[in-house]
């Protein structure tokens, strides 16, 4: 008797667990609506916690050449800063460490709720530093090259994915990105300059990684040309209490869209307690700092 009933307990729990999943999997194929999947976006950075902290390179797609784009960078956000600090500068020459170009960091961080970015840029030697303050939502000088964060990562000129998908619409169905079943959102075209030119944006977000993108494809619209970049979103792990992070992201363009910029990274965590003082761009004394829009000068003391 006791065999029996510790059978039919088994399978009543094996039963229920079917049903949970056929539930999952019948939700994750019914086409959500947009809001769904922004609040979806936004549950995955909340999951994050106190931070979500990012350690990655940036290279050239394809061989590493002589002379190529290389550098190494750090990104932190956290409720109330979001910061980025990009090491040995943009260009890598034929001597491993020796840059010949634009060799130094550059620091940013941005303050969520005044929307104050400070930018901090320097040679490694600290002969020469830069700075810059400008009040923007999520300015252009920290997000123009995109920085590897999923639910923030940059729409050129409509702002961040969970931000630039509010007027976009759902396909009725399902695409296969990678091999996995996606939902495309369509977002409308945009004029982004005084001479028309226009931008079209597609996201596919996967459902079975809480709606995360795996593509993202830009279509630039000119008078007598149309461009387009993709945007692979790749490698996806679970990095803690339902967190999904794509451990590399391409960027590809041009007409057979096999040129373009390869991130890795090398670590991705969440959940750490991050203080402010800890990410806050502060300029050292004898700073040439520039203040935008109004282009302001001065020296920091």
């Amino acid at each position: 008797m006791r065999i029996g009933r510790l059978s039919l307990i088994g399978c009543s729990l094996w039963a229920v667990s079917i049903m949970v999943w056929d539930l999952a999997a019948a939700q994750a194929s019914e086409k959500p609506t947009v809001d769904f999947i922004i609040a979806a976006l936004k549950q995955q950075e909340a999951n994050c916690g106190p931070s979500l902290q990012v350690k990655y390179t940036v290279d050239w797609l394809g061989p590493v050449e002589p002379g190529g784009l290389h550098y190494e960078a750090r990104y932190i956000r956290t409720r109330e800063i979001i910061f980025k600090e990009q090491k040995n500068g943009s260009w890598r020459s034929a001597s491993p460490g020796d840059c010949e170009f634009g060799c130094g960091i550059v620091k940013y961080s941005y303050a969520r709720a005044t929307t104050v970015c400070r930018e901090l840029a320097a040679d490694t030697s600290g002969k020469w530093k830069t700075g810059v303050v400008t009040t923007a939502p999520l300015p252009s000088r920290l997000m123009s090259t995109p920085v590897m964060d999923p639910v923030l990562y940059a729409l050129s000129g409509i702002g961040p994915l969970v931000e630039a998908i509010k007027g976009g619409s759902v396909r009725e169905t399902q695409e296969a990105i990678e091999g996995q079943q996606c939902w495309r959102i369509d977002i409308p075209e945009k004029v982004v300059s005084v001479d028309g030119i226009r931008m079209a944006w597609v996201v596919w977000v996967d459902p079975g990684i809480g709606y995360c993108p795996r593509r993202i494809s830009l279509t630039t619209i000119k008078a007598d040309t149309t461009e387009t970049m993709v945007h692979d979103f790749l490698e996806y792990r679970s990095i803690g209490n339902g967190v999904y992070f794509p451990m590399r992201i391409t960027v590809r363009y041009g007409e057979t869209l096999t040129s373009g910029l390869d991130f890795r990274a090398q670590e991705a965590v969440c959940g750490t307690v991050v203080s402010p003082e800890e990410i806050q761009v502060k300029f050292p004394s004898g700073t040439e700092v520039r203040v935008l829009p109004e282009n302001i000068e001065y020296t920091e003391p």
